[in-house]
C-alpha cells in the first residue's frame, strides 16, 4: 500500500455485492488492498465455517458447491465480510417457483430484496465507522440506504443493465426505444429496483448504453457515471494462447443464457438463411425448455455444439479456438463475455445494445438489433475475409490486455469515489 493511500483522504467504502459472484467483489478486493474496504456485504458466501461444512460433508465435487466455493476471493480480509445466505435461499426459492409457474413467485423474489437489505442496514450500522460511501447494487440496498445516508454516506448505485423501465420493453420491440416521454409500464420485481436505484445520489452504469437509458428515463447527467468493467485477472491465467489451426468452416460460438433478450432468435435465424457460408456454431449455456423445444431442428443440426455451462477455464480455451463471437443483445449492461472474448482474441459481431466497447469496422461488426438480415450479413463478411478476422481478433486481444484490466477498473471506481465524497 503506498503513504497516499494511507491517507485519510482517500473515501472508506463499504461495497455491498448481492447474490452470486459480482463484479462488486473486485471492486471490494482492491478496496482492501488500498486501505479502503470498511465491510463487505454479499449473499451467500464462501466463509470458514462454510469450506469446513463442505469439506466435512464431502460435497467440494458437487457442481453447486463448487460455483459457491469460487465466489471466494482470497484478497477480501475476512474480518471484513458480511454474508447474507438465508436471503439469497429465499431468492433460490423464488427462482424455483417461477420455473413451476407458481403465480406469487415475483413478491418471494422482491421479498428476498427486502430481506438482504434488512440485514445490509445491520450490517452498515455495525461497520459503517468513518466509511464514507455506500456502493451497493441495485435491488439490495433497500431499507440499507437511508441508514447508511443518515450515517452521512454517499449511495452509490450500481446498476448493470439498461433502465428498468425499458428492459421488458427493449425485449418486446426487437431493441427499439419507446417513443421520448413514454413511461412502459414495469413487473413488480423492476419497480423493485427502479424504487431502489431512486433511493442513491449517485448511479454507476457499466455502459454508455446503459446511460443513455438512465437519461432517457429522466436521469440527470451529472448524476449518472460510466465504469466499464474489466477482464477478471483469474481469467487471464486459465487463458491458453490461440489455435492457430483454422478449418473450412467459419468457427462462431456464443455464450450466455440462451433467450430471447440475448438475439438469440436473431442468431438462429441468420445462420439459418446463410446456405452458401459454410460455419459451425459452440452455443455455451443454459437452453430453457421453451427456447429448446421451439427451436428443436436448429439446435439437432450438426453444425450446432451445445456445451451447455461450462466452467470459465474451459469456455476461455473454447473462445481461442473459435473466430467469431456473435452476441446480438436487444437489452444488456455491459456483457462481460464479449471482454472475455475480445481478449480471446475473437473478431466480435454485436449490438449497440450490448453496451460494449466494440466499434464497427474496429473490433468487428456492429449491427442493429432484433435486425437477422443484417446479422446474416456481418457472417457473410468475416466468412469472406477470414485474414481480417484474425488480424482485428489479434489487435482486440492486445487491446484488452493493454487497457481492460482489473486495474483499469479500479482506478477508474476509486476516481469516483474521490469524486462524489
Amino acid at each position: 500500500m503506498t503513504a497516499a493511500l494511507r491517507d485519510s483522504r482517500w473515501p472508506r467504502v463499504i461495497v455491498s455485492n448481492g447474490f452470486n459472484k459480482f463484479f462488486l467483489s473486485v471492486a471490494a478486493a482492491h478496496a482492501a488492498a488500498d486501505g479502503m474496504l470498511a465491510s463487505f456485504l454479499t449473499g451467500a458466501y464462501p466463509t470458514a465455517p462454510v469450506r469446513r461444512a463442505v469439506d466435512w460433508t464431502g460435497t467440494a465435487d458437487h457442481p453447486k458447491c463448487g460455483r459457491l466455493l469460487r465466489r471466494g476471493d482470497p484478497r477480501i480480509p475476512a474480518e471484513r465480510i458480511r454474508a447474507f445466505p438465508v436471503s439469497e435461499a429465499i431468492s433460490i426459492l423464488a427462482w424455483w417457483m417461477e420455473r413451476s409457474g407458481v403465480a406469487f413467485a415475483d413478491r418471494v423474489n422482491v421479498a428476498s430484496f427486502e430481506a438482504y437489505g434488512r440485514a445490509a442496514a445491520k450490517a452498515v450500522l455495525e461497520t459503517g465507522g468513518q466509511a464514507r460511501i455506500y456502493h451497493y447494487r441495485a435491488g439490495f440496498g433497500q431499507s440499507s440506504v437511508p441508514v447508511a445516508k443518515r450515517m452521512g454516506m454517499v449511495a452509490l448505485c450500481d446498476h448493470s443493465i439498461a433502465h428498468p423501465a425499458l428492459v421488458e420493453y427493449l425485449v418486446r420491440n426487437e431493441g427499439r426505444f419507446p417513443p421520448k416521454g413514454e413511461v412502459p409500464r414495469m413487473s413488480r420485481f423492476w419497480t423493485c429496483i427502479a424504487r431502489d436505484i431512486g433511493q442513491a445520489d449517485h448511479v454507476v452504469v457499466n455502459s454508455a448504453f446503459v446511460r443513455n437509458t438512465m437519461l432517457s428515463q429522466g436521469w440527470a447527467e451529472d448524476r449518472v457515471h460510466t465504469v466499464y468493467l474489466s477482464v477478471e485477472d483469474q481469467y487471464f491465467t486459465t487463458l491458453p494462447a490461440r489455435s492457430p489451426a483454422r478449418g473450412p468452416d467459419l468457427r462462431i460460438a456464443f455464450a450466455g443464457l440462451v433467450e430471447r433478450r440475448k438475439g438469440v432468435d436473431v442468431l438462429f435465424a441468420a445462420l439459418e438463411s446463410l446456405g452458401d457460408v459454410a460455419w459451425r456454431l459452440d452455443l455455451v449455456g443454459p437452453i430453457p425448455a421453451e427456447i429448446a423445444g421451439r427451436y428443436a431442428t436448429f439446435l439437432r443440426d450438426p453444425r450446432v455444439t451445445c456445451h451447455g455451462i461450462l466452467p470459465r477455464d474451459r469456455l476461455a480455451a473454447l473462445l481461442t479456438e473459435v473466430e467469431v463471437f456473435a452476441f446480438p443483445s436487444l437489452c444488456e449492461g455491459s456483457a462481460r463475455v464479449i471482454f472475455e472474448a475480445l481478449a480471446a482474441g475473437c473478431f466480435v459481431i454485436t449490438t449497440p445494445n450490448s453496451g460494449s466497447i466494440v466499434e464497427d469496422g474496429i473490433h468487428g461488426i456492429v449491427v442493429p438489433p432484433g435486425d437477422p438480415e443484417a446479422l446474416a450479413a456481418a457472417i457473410r463478411k468475416a466468412a469472406d475475409d477470414r485474414d481480417a478476422v484474425a488480424t482485428i481478433g489479434a489487435d482486440n486481444a492486445a487491446l484488452v490486455g493493454r487497457r481492460y484490466r482489473e486495474p483499469d477498473y479500479w482506478r477508474n471506481v476509486r476516481d469516483l469515489y474521490c469524486r462524489i465524497a
